[in-house]
C-alpha cells in the first residue's frame, strides 16, 4: 500500500502525541491545569488531549488510534484526518473547559479518539447506509457512553492506566465528532452547489 498523506498525518499525530506524553517538560507544558489557563497558559485547552500522565496510558490510546485510524482509512484522505483531528480537539477541548468546571486537570486522547470514531462511522454509514461493521461500531460507542454516564468508567481501564478516567472527555469528544462530521457535510453540500452553479453559468 502506498504511503498516502492520510498516512503521513495520522503518523504525524502519533509522533505529536508521543513528544507531548507522559514525562518531563512536555508533560509539565501540555497538561491542563484549570488554575494555569486562569493565568493564561490558554493552550492546555488543547494540549492536554495529547498529553499523557504515565507509559500504560499513553500505550493504551496508541494502541486506541492504530485501531481507529486503520477502521477510517477507507473513507478518509489525509484532508478528512487534519480537519477531523484539528476540529475535534479543539471542541473537545474548548467543551470541558467550559462545563466541567470541576475539572482541575486532565490529559489524554481518549475524548479526541471517541470523536475521531464517531465522524468515521458516519462518514462510513454516508458512504453504505447498510455497512454492518459501521452499525455494529455506532452501536458499541452509544452503549460506551450511555454505561459510563450511568455507571462510570469500567475498573479495567482504570487499573491499566493507574489513573481516574474523566469520562466526560469521551461524550464531549464524541459531540465534538458529531460536529466536525456535520461541518465536512455541510462543506461538502455547499461545494456541490458552487459547482453546479459554475456548470450552469
Amino acid at each position: 500500500m502506498a504511503f498516502t498523506r492520510g498516512h503521513r498525518v495520522a503518523v504525524l499525530a502519533v509522533l505529536v502525541t508521543a513528544l507531548l506524553a507522559s514525562y518531563g517538560a512536555g508533560l509539565e507544558f501540555a497538561l491542563y491545569d484549570r488554575a494555569r489557563v486562569a493565568e493564561g497558559e490558554w493552550w492546555r485547552i488543547f494540549t492536554a488531549q495529547f498529553a499523557h500522565l504515565n507509559t500504560n496510558h499513553l500505550l493504551l490510546n496508541l494502541a486506541a488510534w492504530v485501531l481507529v485510524w486503520g477502521y477510517g482509512i477507507p473513507v478518509c484522505n489525509g484532508r478528512r484526518w487534519l480537519w477531523l483531528i484539528v476540529c475535534i480537539t479543539f471542541i473537545c477541548g474548548l467543551n470541558i473547559h467550559r462545563f466541567e468546571t470541576d475539572v482541575m486537570w486532565h490529559g489524554g486522547l481518549s475524548g479526541v479518539l471517541h470523536g475521531i470514531f464517531l465522524a468515521v462511522t458516519l462518514l462510513k454509514l454516508e458512504y453504505d447506509p447498510r455497512d454492518p461493521v459501521a452499525w455494529l461500531g455506532g452501536g458499541a460507542l452509544a452503549a460506551k457512553l450511555l454505561w459510563e454516564h450511568f455507571y462510570g468508567a469500567t475498573g479495567g481501564t482504570e487499573q491499566i492506566i493507574q489513573l481516574p478516567v474523566l469520562t466526560a472527555a469521551h461524550l464531549h469528544g464524541a459531540i465534538a465528532g458529531l460536529t466536525a462530521w456535520v461541518s465536512m457535510f455541510v462543506f461538502a453540500w455547499a461545494g456541490n452547489r458552487r459547482r453546479l452553479a459554475k456548470r450552469s453559468a
